[in-house]
């Protein structure tokens, strides 16, 4: 943890050749997001030390750790031209993304500072005076005056200087380069995503008003099928509500009148709904569906006599599902819904009143 600390401390406190970059990070068991905190914290001091070897040494551990980053990439492309090395065959595919990236977040003056990986799909703090430095280094280098369209690109962009440095990119100052070409892809319209399914487990709670009350709260379990075309979201669900009623109620069984409170409610609902809110891991769908509601009310020993019965009912349903999308394609989902049904108990007890469920799913699937 001591060498952690010292690698989390400001570049110019390092000494310069002797870093075995590789050890000092391997020997923590840390993630990418530990290695992007402390390299953007060291590599300041390197670079005023002009420690080329050791600035090497770390950023090619930092990519073959976790892939081109965009602090990694913004540093490397200043330093290569600093250097006369810069080519852009070096730049990610994802370079777009990269820039677009941290034009965001330095217009949001968001801190700690932080950056989006690609790979891992969530953000990663950097260290607090990077994007200062970076940005001193961008000023330095535009007052060349060889500098290449390219490389006055990238100076500017870096420099913060965004829109007059975007607009050299949108209007084909750049024509020619892989960073120009990059940009037409970006821009082309994407083809529709084909449907995504996922299936699942709900675990829920069946919640009563009205004169439903009478039956009480229930525990729910289920399965899910979900699909997901470009916006909209739509599935099929099956549920079973369990456990005695709370208080008895009377049924209408072959002209007999019997009291039970035995319980179990079942359903199948077919649904659709749209993206209210969308996100790079999780998604609001607003609901809305249909489907079949059923009660049976007699317990074993009444239909081992016989007996057979089921309170039936529509179900038309409102809702809001929210999605939250895990890098193994599973999914985690909070759902809620409004059913208005009408169970029709005909010379037993009223049963009128309509139900609200609330519950969670785990999915397994595709995305």
């Amino acid at each position: 943890m001591c060498v952690l600390a010292i690698a989390l401390q400001p570049g110019d406190r390092l000494q310069a050749q002797d870093i075995d970059i590789e050890s000092l990070i391997v020997r923590q068991h840390i993630d990418c997001s530990d290695i992007a905190l402390s390299a953007t914290g060291m590599i300041p001091g390197m670079h005023r030390r002009e420690a080329a070897d050791s600035l090497r040494t770390l950023l090619s551990f930092w990519e073959s750790r976790c892939g081109i980053t965009e602090p990694m990439m913004r540093y490397t492309i200043l330093w290569q031209i600093l250097t006369n090395s810069f080519s852009e065959e070096w730049l990610p595919d994802r370079v777009i993304d990269h820039l677009l990236d941290h034009r965001d977040g330095v217009k949001s003056n968001e801190y700690p500072p932080q950056f989006f990986d690609f790979r891992a799909w969530e953000y990663h703090q950097i260290y607090p005076g990077f994007n200062d430095f970076t940005r001193e280094l961008a000023g330095e280098i535009l007052a060349y005056n060889d500098l290449t369209k390219l490389e006055r690109f990238f100076a500017g962009f870096y420099h913060h200087d965004f829109e007059e440095s975007w607009q050299m990119l949108t209007e084909g100052a750049l024509s020619g380069t892989r960073v120009d070409s990059l940009y037409q892809v970006s821009q082309e319209p994407p083809e529709p995503s084909p449907t995504r399914l996922h299936a699942g487990f709900y675990i829920g709670m069946w919640l009563p008003n009205g004169n439903l009350e009478r039956l009480g709260n229930h525990p729910q379990v289920g399965l899910m099928l979900d699909g997901v075309s470009e916006h909209v979201i739509y599935g099929l669900h099956m549920h079973i509500a369990f456990s005695d009623a709370y208080r008895t109620y009377e049924v209408m069984v072959d002209n007999r009148l019997l009291k039970t409170n035995h319980f179990l409610q079942y359903n199948i609902l077919g649904f659709a709904g749209f993206d209210l809110l969308r996100h790079r891991d999780f998604s609001f769908y607003p609901i809305f569906g249909g489907g079949y509601d059923g009660i049976d009310p007699l317990s074993r020993a009444q239909r081992e006599e016989g007996l057979r019965k089921a309170i039936h009912s529509y179900n038309l349903h409102i809702g809001l599902i929210y999605h939250r999308r895990f890098e193994n394609n599973n999914v985690f989902s909070i759902i809620t819904r409004y059913n208005l049904v009408d169970y029709v108990n005909q010379g037993g007890t009223d049963l009128s009143g309509n139900v609200f469920t609330l519950g969670v799913g785990f999915g397994l699937g595709s995305w």
